[in-house]
């Protein structure tokens, strides 16, 4: 079918659905929306009378509701039929009818008449509709004749144009195109002096002939890229730091970059097309080639994108260390294998020079733990035969000096003991010989014990030292009772030692958290100094004290706390720290116990 043809067949199906369009659809549209926008006008009208219907109702003038209605429905002669004034109980204040009536294209529309809220009256009208109708039809009726009229002066015109502007370029454009189908490279297209998709056309055409001129050069120009490219990949690839070899799936070498020549010691030409293998010392070379075959039989890796260190073997047939890393990638459909080859010989040398270094001072710390660990033993025998003479002495009949400097012999020889335990104590922790020892004890037994231990210093100071129960605990637990008794002797005493006046108390929770286990919370809170938050930050470090100045009030070690927090850590428990400077301190000890069922066994 020629191109006249479609253009003509496709105008008169174009005016064929306009017209359809245009009579069924259109113009019973423009009707719908007319009578739409009539109604809406003739509800205003009457909402309009609303206020002034509402007054007159109120001040019960019925002879002004009249004049008004008969005026609107004189106003409205024309399209109001009927016009009914009815009060809230439906009685009839008002009625106007038209002499002619035509219901048979007519609405009743109706509006409230309300008074704070309420209904106090209706209004009906009866409004005919044909009047207005009826001169909107002809109205779409001549616009409907002239639309048909211009629709038909636009199509005349387009066949023309399309006639004029397409037809006849494209014949044109058909023949130049037939003598390039036959090989007629260098004649042009006619160039049409046009802006549209035409004219597009014929340059669009005439450029694909300069193209395909050029095409040739720059196919030369792209190999020349290509192999420049490929000299700088290679650039690249040879200054990398580790040596790469790409092998196939026969375990052939394919190439290599400078660098693995560098870490073997051979030549290009030594190693391209042979084996891996040779790189390899003797015992490594079947290993690989069972895991080459068992990777192209089963596909699992055991070193393909996951690396590992193994034996490279020199040209010299030296071997060393090698860091190896090796990808899978795909050329033409077939596996091929890069390994990335790192030596770290040099590496391994300094690795080892560092184990060394490390066992060396392993062996050294240990020396001196043990050696601590022996003075602390040599030093207690002695102390102990002078607290066990001092107190010999003590029972002997003395004067008041002499028993005071016998006294000042056994409180210190006793703080010299309670220094060699905290070093002792530490330097099992340093070695690794501190073992927690877990047995049956009775809480409330070892608690007692501890207050009684603490009472005489309390009672020195006239500090109240107590003991609280804030939930009942159970009778046995199972711990190691004299590393528990240890920590509650340390904090206790602390809390004595900076409390000046005021009172120190224990406090002591236990909660079932799950069957068989208790957790225990002993709270120990004083009245004493406190601790700022810049010293509660290295508190529980050893060696280390709030008060550092010379001429510190209170004696230690600073080791307490801190092997107390090991031990408890140890334990599987935690110490916290809740203090205000000058308003006391309260040390908070939690540890998880299992309970005991052998009260026999109770320490």
């Amino acid at each position: 079918m020629s191109l006249r043809s479609k253009f003509t067949l496709s105008i008169i199906a174009f005016t064929a659905i306009f017209s359809l369009f245009l009579f069924k659809h259109w113009e019973p549209l423009l009707i719908d929306l007319e009578r739409t926008a009539i109604i809406d006008g003739e509800k205003h009208a009457l909402s309009s009378l609303e206020s002034s219907i509402t007054q007159a109702l109120l001040a019960g003038d019925l002879d002004g509701i009249h004049q008004t209605l008969n005026h609107q429905m004189k106003a409205h002669h024309y399209d109001w039929d009927k016009l009914t004034l009815l009060d809230s109980e439906g009685h009839q204040l008002f009625l106007s009818v038209s002499s002619d009536i035509d219901s048979s294209n007519s609405i009743e529309l109706e509006q409230p008449i309300r008074w704070e809220n309420n209904i106090i009256g209706k209004l009906l009208v009866t409004v005919d509709l044909n009047p207005e109708l009826s001169t909107i039809k002809d109205h779409i009726t001549h616009l409907n004749n002239s639309l048909l009229v211009l629709l038909l002066a636009i199509i005349g015109a387009i066949f023309f144009i399309l006639e004029r502007l397409f037809r006849r370029p494209l014949i044109i454009l058909q023949q130049a195109i037939s003598d390039i189908e036959k090989g007629n490279l260098e004649n042009k297209l006619p160039e049409l002096n046009r802006n549209d998709e035409i004219g597009n056309l014929t340059r669009a055409f005439n450029r694909m002939q300069n193209s395909l001129m050029h095409s040739q050069k720059a196919l030369e120009n792209s190999l020349q890229n290509a192999t420049e490219s490929k000299t700088r990949y290679k650039s690249v690839i040879d200054n990398i730091i580790d040596g790469i070899i790409i092998i196939d799936e026969q375990g052939l070498i394919l190439s290599c970059n400078l660098k693995a020549l560098e870490i073997f010691g051979y030549q290009e030409g030594e190693i391209i097309n042979h084996k891996i293998n040779m790189l390899m010392p003797s015992n490594d070379s079947k290993a690989h080639d069972d895991y080459m075959n068992n990777y192209q039989s089963t596909g699992a890796a055991r070193i393909i994108g996951i690396g590992r260190e193994l034996k490279g073997q020199r040209k010299d047939g030296s071997t060393f260390p090698i860091d190896l890393g090796v990808n899978e990638i795909k050329v033409k459909g077939e596996s091929q294998f890069v390994g990335i080859i790192r030596d770290i010989a040099e590496r391994k040398k300094i690795e080892q020079s560092l184990i060394s270094s490390r066992e060396q001072a392993e062996a050294a710390s240990k020396a001196k733990s043990e050696f601590l660990a022996m003075m602390s033993h040599e030093l207690r025998t002695p102390l102990n035969g002078v607290i066990g003479m001092a107190q010999l002495m003590r029972d002997g009949k003395l004067d008041d000096e002499q028993a005071e400097y016998l006294d000042i012999i056994n409180d210190s020889s006793h703080s010299l003991l309670t220094i060699i335990d905290d070093i002792l104590d530490l330097t099992k922790m340093e070695s690794g010989f501190l073992k927690i020892k877990p047995e049956v004890f009775n809480l409330e037994e070892l608690v007692d014990a501890v207050q009684t231990l603490l009472s005489p210093q309390a009672k020195e100071k006239a500090l109240a030292l107590s003991v609280q129960l804030t939930s009942k605990c159970p009778p046995l637990l199972i711990g190691d009772a004299g590393r528990i008794r240890q920590v509650l002797l340390n904090l206790l005493g602390n809390a004595i030692k900076f409390t000046e006046q005021g009172s120190v108390t224990l406090d002591l929770k236990c909660e079932l958290i799950k069957e068989g286990a208790a957790m225990l919370t002993m709270a120990i809170s004083d009245t004493g100094i406190g601790i700022s938050d810049e010293d509660q930050k290295r508190l529980f470090q050893l060696f280390t004290q709030i008060d550092s100045s010379a001429t510190r009030k209170y004696n230690g070690t600073g080791l307490g706390l801190a092997i107390s927090k090991q031990l408890i850590n140890q334990m599987g428990g935690d110490i916290s720290l809740q203090s205000t400077p000058d308003k006391g301190s309260t040390f908070c000890v939690t540890l998880t116990l299992p309970l005991a069922d052998e009260p026999d066994n109770a320490v």
